[in-house]
C-alpha cells in the first residue's frame, strides 16, 4: 500500500513539474536611459538587457526595447497586449524615469520634453495601458515590474506633483505589481552596472521559490544593501502559485520506513554575463576625459582615435573638461564601437582672437556639429543627418560605426520630423532647384553632388534599407528623402547612383530607409 502511494506521489510530482515547464510565457521589457532632453540615466538599458537574458533563460519569449520613444513604447505595447491571451504568463518590466501626476503613473520615453505636467498625458506612457490589458487577461497570470522611481528630472513643474509612484488603481485579479520602492519614494540607479532593485530581483528569480518569495527576498536584499533607505513594494492579487524557476525533486532515495523528507535543493547562483563594447573619441578640444563622472586621462586637442575599451553595454556620459567643455551621452552595444566627435565651438583667427566657427550647424538635441554649404540661394547640410530619432531610423547593417560616416537611414514619416529647429526636409521643388544649380539631372549633377564634387554637397554613398530589414548598395548609391508625397505609398526622393554616374529625382516606397539632408529655413 505504501509503495503504491509513493508511486502515485511521484507521478503527481512529475505531472506537476511537466505542467509547469509547458507554461507559455511572454515578456515585454523596456529600458530607457539616453533621454534627449536631460535626465540621462546610467543603468536602465543594462537592467533591461539583464532582465531579458534572465527571462529568456527561464522560458520567456521576450520583446525587448531600449531607449524607446513614445511611439516605440506604444507600438511594442500593442504587439504585447495582442499576444498575451495566448500565453499562460505575461510579464511587463520597465526601467528608467517615471513620474506621477495627479494620481496617474507615467513612464517617460526618451523623446519626452514634459515642459509642464499637462503634457504628461500626451508625451509620456500611462501604465494603465498595461493594467487594462491585464484586466482583460484575468484568467492568466500577469506580472508588472517597475524599476521606474528614479528622481524626476523634470523638476520645474513638480510643485503640486509627488515623488515616486502611487498604487495602481483597479488592479486586475491574477496580477502582481512590483515597484522598486515604496509609494512616494525614489529608487537607486545603482553604483555598479545595474540598478539595485533589478540586480537583486534577477538573483531571486533564478532560485526555485514561488513568486511571492521572490519579491519578499528581493525586498530583504535591497533593504540590507541600501541600509534600509530603499524598500521595494508589491501589490499581490494573484489567484495561484507561480515559479520563475522550478526546482528538481529527488524521489529515488525516499525512505518510506522513517518517512524522512528529501534533502533541500541547494542553488548556487551563476555569474551574470557582462557585455562590453567600446567608445572612440575624435576631439578638437583638449582637456581631462571623464566617463560617467570618473576621470580616465587627458585628451589632446585635434586628436583622433582616443579609445575607451571594455565599456559595459548601455548608456554612458562622456565629458571633456578644459578651456572648452564637452558633454555627450553614448550608447554602447555589445562588441561594437560607439563614435563621438568633440567639436570646438571656437577657432583662432590669424590674430589669435577667438571667433565662432563658420560653415557649421550645431544640433542642440545631441550637440553634434555638421558642415554646411551654400549652393545658389540655398544653405544645405554638407553631411548626412546622424540624429538618433529612436523609431524609424537605422544604422546601416545595424552597425553604429557606419553612422559616423553615413549618418542614419530614416523612413519617410520619420524623415519629415527629424531635422533640427531652423532647418527642414527639402521639398521636391527645392531638390529640383539644387539639381539645376548643379547643372541639371544626370552626370553633371552627379559629379557636382557626390562626395568630393565641386558643389560642396558632398554626398557619401550610404546605401539604403529595404522594408524587410535588409541593407543594400553601401559605397554605390545615395538616396535622400524629400518632404513631398507622390501617393499614399510613395514619396519623392533624390537618388545619386555611382554605377550610372547619374543624379535625379524619383519616387520610392515610404517605408524604405534613406539618408536625410536638411535645408535651412
Amino acid at each position: 500500500m505504501k509503495r503504491s502511494t509513493l508511486v502515485l506521489l511521484c507521478l503527481a510530482i512529475a505531472l506537476a513539474i511537466n505542467s509547469q515547464s509547458n507554461e507559455k510565457r511572454i515578456a515585454l521589457i523596456i529600458g530607457n536611459a539616453a533621454y534627449q532632453n536631460g535626465g540621462a540615466l546610467k543603468n536602465p538599458v543594462n537592467d533591461a538587457n539583464l532582465m531579458a537574458t534572465t527571462l529568456k533563460g527561464l522560458g520567456f519569449e521576450v520583446i525587448l526595447k531600449t531607449n524607446a520613444t513614445l511611439k516605440t513604447m506604444q507600438s511594442a505595447t500593442v504587439d504585447f497586449t495582442n499576444k498575451i491571451t495566448n500565453y499562460d504568463v505575461a510579464l511587463f518590466f520597465y526601467a528608467g524615469h517615471g513620474v506621477q501626476v495627479d494620481g496617474e503613473n507615467y513612464l517617460v520615453p526618451v523623446d519626452a520634453q514634459l515642459n509642464d505636467k499637462v503634457n504628461c498625458q500626451f508625451e509620456a506612457f500611462n501604465i494603465n495601458f498595461i493594467n487594462r490589458a491585464f484586466q482583460e487577461n484575468q484568467s492568466h497570470l500577469n506580472v508588472m515590474i517597475l524599476d521606474a522611481c528614479r528622481n524626476n528630472p523634470f523638476r520645474s513643474w513638480m510643485r503640486g506633483g509627488s515623488r515616486g509612484f502611487q498604487a495602481v488603481k483597479n488592479q486586475a485579479a491574477g496580477t502582481i505589481i512590483a515597484f522598486a520602492t515604496r509609494e512616494g519614494e525614489t529608487a537607486s540607479d545603482g553604483s555598479g552596472n545595474n540598478g539595485l532593485f533589478t540586480e537583486k530581483l534577477v538573483k531571486q528569480m533564478n532560485k526555485a521559490q514561488n513568486i511571492t518569495e521572490v519579491f519578499q527576498n528581493t525586498r530583504v536584499d535591497v533593504l540590507k544593501e541600501s541600509e534600509n533607505t530603499q524598500c521595494p513594494q508589491e501589490w499581490n492579487m494573484l489567484t495561484g502559485n507561480f515559479y520563475f524557476k522550478h526546482g528538481a525533486v529527488d524521489v529515488g532515495n525516499t525512505n518510506t520506513t522513517n518517512n524522512n523528507q528529501p534533502e533541500e535543493v541547494e542553488f548556487n547562483a551563476g555569474n551574470v554575463e557582462i557585455q562590453y563594447g567600446s567608445i572612440s573619441i575624435d576631439s578638437e578640444i583638449g582637456g581631462d576625459l571623464y566617463l560617467d563622472g570618473k576621470k580616465f586621462g587627458t585628451i589632446q586637442a585635434n586628436s583622433k582615435g582616443n579609445k575607451l575599451n571594455k565599456i559595459t553595454t548601455g548608456s554612458h556620459t562622456i565629458e571633456i573638461k578644459g578651456q572648452e567643455n564637452f558633454e555627450q551621452s553614448a550608447t554602447v552595444v555589445q562588441n561594437q564601437t560607439a563614435y563621438i566627435t568633440a567639436k570646438s565651438s571656437k577657432q583662432l583667427s590669424n590674430t589669435g582672437a577667438a571667433k565662432d566657427l563658420p560653415n557649421q550647424l550645431l544640433d542642440s538635441r545631441d550637440n553634434k556639429y555638421y558642415k554646411i554649404t551654400k549652393i545658389g540661394n540655398q544653405v544645405w547640410m554638407a553631411e548626412n543627418l546622424a540624429f538618433n530619432y529612436g523609431s524609424g531610423c537605422w544604422a546601416y547593417d545595424n552597425n553604429l560605426s557606419n553612422v559616423t560616416k553615413y549618418g542614419y537611414l530614416y523612413n519617410w514619416e520619420t524623415a519629415k520630423n527629424v531635422c533640427p529647429s531652423g532647418w527642414h526636409l527639402p521639398s521636391e521643388e527645392e531638390f529640383e532647384t539644387l539639381l539645376n544649380q548643379a547643372g541639371g539631372s544626370g552626370p553633371v549633377a552627379y559629379n557636382s553632388l557626390k562626395q568630393g564634387g565641386n558643389s560642396g554637397f558632398s554626398a557619401p554613398f550610404g546605401g539604403w534599407r529595404y522594408t524587410n530589414g535588409n541593407f543594400n548598395s553601401i559605397g554605390e548609391t545615395a538616396y535622400f528623402w524629400s518632404s513631398s508625397p507622390r501617393s499614399d505609398e510613395d514619396a519623392w526622393g533624390l537618388g545619386i547612383d555611382s554605377s550610372h554616374s547619374s543624379a535625379g529625382l524619383s519616387h520610392y516606397d515610404r517605408s524604405v530607409g534613406f539618408s536625410v539632408r536638411c535645408l535651412r529655413d
